[in-house]
Parts: C-alpha cells; sequence; structure tokens
C-alpha cells in the first residue's frame, strides 16, 4: 500500500479513535477483571466444571468466550477449540465431557490436566516463539489467550481468514501459514509506520476493520440475496499460497502484425493469461 493511501485511511480512522477509546473502557475493565480471577496458580488448579463450556454456569472458557467477545470473536469455531468440554458431537447428541484433539489422550482427567498445562505454558512463554507454534491449544484458543493476558504482546485477531485478508490488504509479504506470524507481521507493519507505532493494538485492531472491514469470504452464499450471489468478489489467496512463475515476453524486435510466428505468441499469452485468472 501506498504511504499516502495508508495516510488518508489514518485521517479518517482520527475522526473516530477517541469515541473507541472512550467506549471500550468497561472491556478493558472486564480483562482485568479475567486476568485477576485466573491467574496461573488459579488455571493449575481449577475442577473440570470450572472450565469447560457446555454446563451453563460461568467457567473459564464461556467467561473468555463470551464475556470477552469484543475483545475479539473466536465463537467461528466449535467447542472443540478448547480441548475438552461438555456437549454433543456431530450425530452423537449425548451430552457429556469430551475431548477435542486427539494429542490431549484420551482420559477425561489426563486431557483436562495437559490443557490446564498448555495454557499456563502459553501464559508464561509470550516471548519464546517456538514454545507456542508446538503448544497444542488450537490456534483461534490460543490466540484469544495470549491476547487477553499480553494485550501489548498480541494482535486481538485470530482467525486466519481475517488475517489473510489485512496482510493483503495492505499489501504486506508473508510466506508462513502460521497465524502468530501473521499477526506479528501485521504488528510489525504497525510498529514501523511514523502515525500507527504509538497506537494500541487495540486501536490498531479497530483501524483496520474500520479501513478494510471483514472479508468477503466471510459472507456464506446462503445470507445472501440472489442478485448479490454473482456480484460477490473472492478475496486473495493468502499469499503464502501464491505461486509465482517468471514469464520472459521480450522480443528482439516488432513481428509482422500477420505473421505465424506473432499470432502464435498472441495465442500462448492468451492462454497463460485464462489460466492465471482461473487459479
Amino acid at each position: 500500500m501506498q504511504t499516502q493511501e495508508l495516510r488518508e485511511y489514518q485521517v479518517d480512522f482520527e475522526k473516530i479513535r477517541d469515541t473507541i477509546r472512550s467506549d471500550f473502557k468497561e472491556l478493558f475493565k472486564a480483562r482485568e477483571q479475567f486476568i485477576k480471577d485466573y491467574t496461573i496458580k488459579t488455571i493449575s488448579s481449577l475442577k473440570l466444571d470450572d472450565y469447560v463450556t457446555g454446563k451453563g454456569s460461568p467457567s473459564f472458557c464461556n467467561r473468555i468466550e463470551n464475556e470477552l467477545n469484543a475483545w475479539g470473536n473466536i465463537h467461528g469455531s466449535t467447542a472443540k477449540k478448547f480441548g475438552i468440554y461438555y456437549g454433543v458431537d456431530g450425530d452423537d447428541k449425548e451430552k457429556k465431557y469430551r475431548i477435542g484433539k486427539g494429542e490431549f489422550g484420551t482420559s477425561i482427567n489426563n486431557a483436562f490436566e495437559k490443557v490446564k498445562s498448555s495454557i499456563v505454558e502459553l501464559i508464561k512463554n509470550e516471548n519464546n516463539f517456538d514454545v507456542l507454534k508446538k503448544n497444542p491449544i488450537s490456534p483461534m484458543f490460543k490466540g484469544k489467550i495470549l491476547s487477553v493476558y499480553h494485550p501489548d504482546k498480541f494482535l486481538n485477531i485470530f482467525s486466519a481468514t481475517y488475517l489473510d485478508y489485512f496482510i493483503n490488504m495492505l499489501g504486506l509479504e508473508n510466506n508462513s501459514k502460521s497465524e502468530l506470524d501473521k499477526q506479528n507481521r501485521l504488528l510489525e507493519f504497525k510498529n514501523r509506520d511514523l502515525v500507527m507505532k504509538s497506537w494500541s493494538i487495540f486501536e490498531f485492531n479497530k483501524f483496520l476493520y474500520k479501513s478494510f472491514g471483514k472479508p468477503n469470504n466471510d459472507l456464506k452464499d446462503d445470507e445472501l440475496s440472489k442478485e448479490l450471489k454473482d456480484a460477490k468478489l473472492k478475496d486473495f489467496l493468502p499469499i503464502e499460497n501464491v505461486k509465482f512463475e517468471f514469464v520472459n515476453l521480450q522480443t528482439d524486435g516488432l513481428p509482422k502484425s500477420n505473421s505465424i510466428e506473432n499470432k502464435n505468441k498472441k495465442k500462448w499469452i492468451t492462454r497463460y493469461n485464462q489460466r492465471i485468472l482461473k487459479e
């Protein structure tokens, strides 16, 4: 993105920046209360029902997902993201304690202890990306935990789709599939910019949404009228999935318009462009 274009977005955002900070004072209080209620010591000693979602009572998972929803929405994925939960699983409608990921094991009690220790590991190792990436907590839940406990270090956008979208809109390069790396790429951009480097990460989050909205891919076709379905534009692929190919179109001279060689080149270029459009 060109600097002038970025400055225009920033000028527009300045009109609401003070209002945003004022409106979210209660949210910041809720975050502070959450981390006071769930210290590392408290998390380590949690009982199962004090952790899981699905029991209908305030718990670690319920509160971080719902009370702090405005801090970053993680409702888009199932309760499996929490590592262990109480509820159904697909066609199995029996409500019971369930393990979200195979790597946590098959024992409910052992899985719960591993989930708790994994959450503690995240909170204690915010500066060690190798540890954070290997941690078995699901990416969206991992991102939410890190952002809530370390709001000055982690971007409160957790979906890979949204991260890809903002990276593409800003024209940034990225070659990693890790959500943590994508967050970090966006924060590097923020912190290098003369205007945004003084903003809080929370303000940067609001700037991205205010300036660029949400990905088109986030809109489901069944939510659109018939007239809008064909007009819906798909967002760019994540940059790490794009395959680059160098094509040398230089010629030694201007060929005659009726030459066979010139016609073949035109056909080749047309096929190439069509292939790019399909990809």
